[in-house]
């Protein structure tokens, strides 16, 4: 090859669709070292101004540049730089001038290398089938193809330089690949031989050899390089390699961050000197007998020292890597971390020791217990809990050790410990001791799993609660009983209700509510440790007429009540009920005194009707009330009556409740009048509702109720609220000298309240304490406690009135009479009636007659004609009230005449 510029023209006969096509252009003009290569570009290249640019050796070596560019579509221009003069002609091979004809063809189709001849054309002259196999062609296929379509791109150039040193005999080239048919790749060498006829070369010989699986073979092993390379830097745990003389050779980060020192500061190092002194005679052994190739391994853990001083604990895992001609024997070490290991299995056995400590000197009960119940330790605290040695104890098994009637339950809960559905028991149950005597234990176990996950065995504990067993027993009896009796109490009674009603199909029953008549008496006679006593001795009388499975009951004060087995029927109630009373009638004996009590008993049969105790005890409360209101002393059955009646009583109840709400109370007035002057002196406040369905309610359609549900409170304080309104309205209109009358209940009177209601209505509206006067039945009065009277008299100091009402119904004696703070009575109606009969007027003389004997104003009421007037005013009574003198009417329609004589007109 030598330097120079050339012009290639193509063969105007060439088809213009191919202008460059080797076989359309004249190339022989071009230096012989150059065609090849210029041919080859030509054959790729593109339109005007396309270029391309070849390095090649010259002829002596050197490197020369060889550019090719296509100035139109029939003009290539070639420079060539950097080449010498022309070299020698190659020496020819030996062969006729026939040149490639000559070859032995068969020779070369039996050849087991690839084969590829080529003219100086570039074209295609031979393909040997072995060539076409590699290749996925058929040789006809490959004959009209170029050599260097068929190589991958990255390594035609290297074929064309070689293809250019063939006119220095040739040449060879390693890893060139081929595209096979289907895209795959074939790695090669690829040797090329000119071939010479004379001075010319005219031909080349290119046998090519399959190195795929070599190249495979290779890239494997250069990737596992890679890959152990990649896993030995980038490794988490430390990584070290170790020469014969026990050097460092390389350190990967992760160890030489674990040591505080960088990867460059440990390769050189000894593998001892990174060792503690503690640990180090070991190490050497191991390792030396490893490289000496005596073992082939070692496994051991060894602290290593850090850059700071301290020790770090690793696991050193050391592999031999046998020796090579280029290396002697190596050792992998693969180092881990395992300082936090180390110290659990530190931690571990302190806790080991520590429980071992707790175990032996607990002051409670611990064994360690096989998964069926098997003791395999015990502690001395157990040993001492049961009596029994160690040794006995060891041989033993939870089980046996477990009172008969709890072993059910402990096998139950350490089947589901075996079973894996729980991790511990937590059971109290009673152990047997050595001499016989249980012990109540709260007993608590806890799984210990082995390696695998498995329960392996149990730690319990077990806990002497017998003393706390026997305090919870005797407050559950205290919560259950009653303190004063040692019957049950109303708890103990709900829950045997309870009982009752979920069998009472199958077993019927009865409830019976007692209350004793008049006990209150008792208390305030004899005082209450008389009335305790008493209490004490009903419970045990009581006690001894039931049978086995009934329940006696103190529900509070004086009531009891009775739940008898086996009654289903009102005579076989009924019959019980009077063995109840019959039981109660004997006298007491209480001290000194012999003290006599009777009751009044409700009965309920209980059914299914009945959804609680507490419906059930409503029931027989109510029949007992009925009872006391019969006369005490008796029994009474609810039946369905009563239960109309008591829903007639609740129907009242929300009646009153509506009335109090909604602002319907009424009061009506009726004048009670001075006999000797006609005036009125006040008038009598009645209390009146007003029903919106049932028109105006009188008190005795609604009293009861009122006291039952205790609005009888706030009814009673509305109306003082309202009388003493109208005492002052009546002040301002020139008739403060009139009074009113007001009925209370004994239960309004026994409030700790009622003192402080009638001064607040007093205080409210400013009246004179005096123009009040407040009347009460007879027998409320008679029951009255001496706080009661107390209070009375308080407010009868202030000024205001006390008296009785329908005085003569009840059983007053002058005694009693003569010890209440009251100002007046007034004689009942039904003994004014019998002033219009022959010979009534003796009652009612005797009543003016005692009242004015103890200096107080009697009143009359329901005067209705003038021959009662009459009477009354000879037998000495000068006030009275009736539908004589008015009915009763709202305050705005009463009239008085300037004289304060009563209007007769009053409707």
């Amino acid at each position: 090859m030598w330097n120079g510029a050339w012009h290639v023209r193509r063969d105007p006969s060439a088809p213009p669709e191919a202008p460059f096509e080797p076989a359309a252009i004249d190339i022989e003009q071009l230096p012989p070292g150059a065609r090849a290569t210029v041919a080859a570009l030509l054959a790729s290249a593109g339109g005007p101004g396309w270029e391309a640019k070849v390095r090649l050796s010259g002829v002596d070596g050197k490197p020369c540049e060889v550019v090719v560019r296509s100035r139109s579509d029939a003009v290539a221009e070639v420079d060539i730089t950097g080449a010498g003069d022309p070299p020698p002609p190659p020496a020819p091979v030996a062969t006729p001038a026939a040149g490639i004809a000559v070859l032995d063809e068969r020779l070369l189709e039996l050849a087991h290398l690839g084969v590829w001849v080529i003219d100086t054309e570039g074209r295609t002259t031979f393909v040997n089938r072995r060539m076409a196999e590699l290749l996925g062609w058929e040789p006809e296929d490959l004959r009209t193809r170029p050599l260097l379509g068929m190589v991958d791109d990255t390594d035609r150039w290297r074929v064309v330089s070689l293809f250019d040193r063939r006119r220095v005999g040739g040449g060879e080239l390693h890893d060139v690949r081929f595209r096979t048919r289907d895209g795959g790749e074939l790695w090669t060498i690829l040797a090329t031989t000119p071939v010479v006829d004379g001075d010319e070369v005219t031909a080349v010989v290119t046998v090519v050899t399959d190195i795929t699986d070599r190249h495979q073979r290779e890239r494997e092993l250069t990737e596992a390089e890679q890959r152990f390379r990649s896993s030995f830097e980038d490794a988490p745990v430390g990584k070290a390699l170790v020469d014969a003389d026990g050097r460092l050779l390389e350190v990967n980060r992760a160890l030489a961050s674990a040591l505080g020192h960088e990867p460059i500061r440990l390769s050189g190092a000894l593998l001892s000197d990174l060792i503690h002194p503690d640990d180090v005679g070991a190490a050497q052994e191991l390792t030396r007998r490893a490289l000496d190739a005596a073992v082939d391994g070692f496994h051991l853990d060894v602290r290593l020292c850090h850059a700071d001083g301290h020790a770090v604990w690793v696991e050193l895992d050391a592999s031999l890597v046998h020796a090579d001609g280029a290396h002697g024997p190596r050792l992998v070490l693969h180092v881990e971390d395992i300082s936090g290991r180390k110290e659990a299995e530190a931690t571990g056995r302190d806790a080991v020791a520590r429980f071992q400590a707790a175990f032996t000197h607990a002051p409670i009960g611990m064994a360690i217990v096989e998964l069926d119940g098997g003791v395999r330790d015990a502690n001395p605290g157990l040993c001492r809990m049961l009596g029994l040695e160690a040794e006995i104890m060891r041989a033993s098994n939870l089980l046996t050790l477990t009172d008969p009637d709890d072993t059910e339950e402990l096998e139950r809960q350490l089947g589901e410990l075996r079973e894996g559905r729980t991790r511990s028991l937590r059971v109290e149950l009673r152990l047997v001791a050595a001499d016989g005597h249980t012990l109540w234990t709260l007993l608590s176990a806890g799984v210990v799993e082995d390696d695998d996950g498995r329960p392996a065995y149990l730690v319990a504990q077990a806990e002497d609660i017998t003393e706390r067993r026997s305090a919870e027993h005797d407050l559950v009896h205290q919560t259950l009983h009653d303190p004063l009796t040692g019957l049950g109490n109303r708890l103990l009674l709900k829950d045997q209700l309870h009982q009752a009603l979920a069998i009472v199909g199958e077993v019927p029953f009865a409830v019976m509510f007692l209350d004793l008549d008049r006990f209150k008496s008792v208390n305030d006679t004899h005082g209450h440790d008389a009335g305790d006593a008493l209490l004490v001795g009903v419970g045990e009388r009581l006690r001894r007429i039931v049978r086995g499975g009934d329940t006696v009951a103190r529900l509070g004060g004086d009531e009891f009540a009775i739940i008898a087995q086996g009654i289903s029927d009102n005579r076989s109630a009924s019959a019980m009920a009077d063995k109840v009373r019959a039981a109660l009638r004997s006298p007491f004996h209480v001290g000194a005194l012999d003290l006599t009590v009777t009751a009044s008993v409700g009965v309920v049969i209980g059914s299914p009707e009945y959804a609680t105790g507490d419906q059930l005890l409503r029931d027989a409360d109510v029949a007992m009330y009925r009872a006391k209101d019969a006369g005490r002393d008796r029994h009474e059955l609810f039946n369905d009556e009563i239960r109309l009646q008591e829903i007639e009583r609740h129907e009242t109840e929300r009646t009153l409740r509506g009335a109090l709400d909604d602002d319907r109370l009424r009061l009506l007035y009726q004048p009670i009048v001075d006999l000797h002057t006609g005036r009125p002196t006040g008038a009598e406040a009645l209390l009146r509702i007003a029903d919106p369905d049932q028109g105006m309610l009188r008190p005795r359609s609604f009293l009861t109720s009122a006291q039952d549900s205790r609005l009888i409170f706030d009814l009673g304080a509305w109306v003082l609220d309202r009388v003493c309104a109208q005492l002052a309205e009546w002040s301002e209109n020139g008739l403060g000298h009139l009074g009113v009358w007001v009925n209370v209940t004994g239960q309004e009177l026994a409030s700790p309240r009622f003192v402080a209601v009638v001064q607040r209505a007093i205080d409210a509206h400013r009246i004179k304490p005096g123009r009040l006067h407040i009347e009460c039945a007879e027998n409320a009065l008679l029951e009255a406690n001496p706080e009661t009277l107390d209070h009375l008299r308080s407010l009868n100091e202030t000024g205001v009135h006390f008296g009785i009402d329908d005085f003569g119904t009840g059983y007053s004696s002058l005694a009693y009479l003569r010890e209440l703070p009251i100002s007046f009575l007034k004689i009942d109606h039904s003994f004014t009636r019998r002033l219009d009969e022959p010979g009534g007027t003796a009652l009612v003389e005797a009543i003016v007659s005692l009242g004015r004997s103890l200096g107080l104003d009697i009143i009359a009421e329901g005067v209705e004609s003038r021959r009662q007037v009459e009477a009354l005013v000879q037998m000495g009574c000068g006030v009275a009230q009736g539908h004589l003198f008015a009915r009763p009417a709202p305050a705005e329609a009463i009239t008085l005449r300037g004289d304060s004589e009563v209007d007769l007109s009053w409707p």
